[in-house]
């Protein structure tokens, strides 16, 4: 992938975003992942670009398109103390108030669970694309119920390679964010995670438990540099790439 390093500052403030709003920890390999796609992305396209972004919230991935024209839609209804004063539009993103073949590219990241209609929505961002423009979806495979509630979905690979497909795209191509094993073993940390906070304990048994998750994390993590491919049946989320056709 021709991007920036991910060291740079850059990629520091989309990790601070990650770790701050949706609750990652600055180990997580999904971070560095996700932060390449994007980037990826944004280094094929000219300067100028008309840029997308469809189920923006609060508009962060502006910042990786500096040189294009980028255009922030939501309706503005996700979490409460989300700052959705970035949004270009504040529309239904299944009718898209933007016309048809004018942008280069459109993002669609962790969106598709939130809507109650997908497919239209995924041929609502084809129309306005121009033939042989590009879209960017993260999709949810494993995650707990969010934004409830407005939280309706989640897609297996071939599910969404069915939606893309049907909706005008081709060349769809769609990974995992994580290894198999990485992504069971974040699920029992999580779970770990969330059943000690409902059990009442002595300040003793806290820290003990607290170093036990401490421990979990370390495994995660090993886990992931020991199983780094992202393929399987098992994902946290997925990254999915297409292409409008041509006409």
């Amino acid at each position: 992938m021709n991007v920036r390093a991910v060291d740079s500052e850059l990629y520091a403030a989309w990790l601070r975003f990650m770790v701050d709003v949706h609750g990652y920890f600055e180990p997580d390999p999904r971070i560095k992942f996700q932060f390449q796609f994007i980037e990826e992305l944004s280094a094929a396209l000219p300067a100028g670009s008309l840029v997308v972004d469809v189920g923006a919230g609060q508009a962060e991935l502006q910042r990786f398109f500096p040189d294009a024209r980028y255009v922030g839609v939501d309706l503005g209804v996700g979490d409460s103390n989300w700052d959705y004063s970035n949004l270009a539009v504040c529309c239904d993103v299944h009718n898209l108030p933007i016309a048809g073949d004018v942008a280069d590219a459109a993002l669609n990241l962790w969106v598709m669970e939130h809507v109650t209609q997908p497919v239209k929505m995924v041929k609502e961002m084809c129309r306005i694309l121009k033939p042989g423009g590009k879209v960017l979806a993260f999709v949810p495979f494993v995650l707990h119920e969010h934004q409830v509630p407005y939280d309706f979905f989640r897609y297996t690979r071939y599910g969404l390679k069915y939606v893309f497909e049907e909706a005008g795209f081709t060349d769809v191509t769609i990974v995992a964010d994580t290894s198999p094993e990485y992504a069971m073993g974040y699920e029992a940390h999580k779970w770990l995670s969330m059943l000690s906070k409902r059990l009442t304990m002595s300040p003793s048994q806290r820290d003990v438990v607290n170093n036990a998750l401490g421990i979990t994390r370390s495994l995660m993590l090993a886990i992931a540099e020991q199983f780094p491919a992202h393929t399987g049946d098992f994902a946290l989320s997925w990254v999915c790439k297409a292409v409008k056709r041509q006409s």
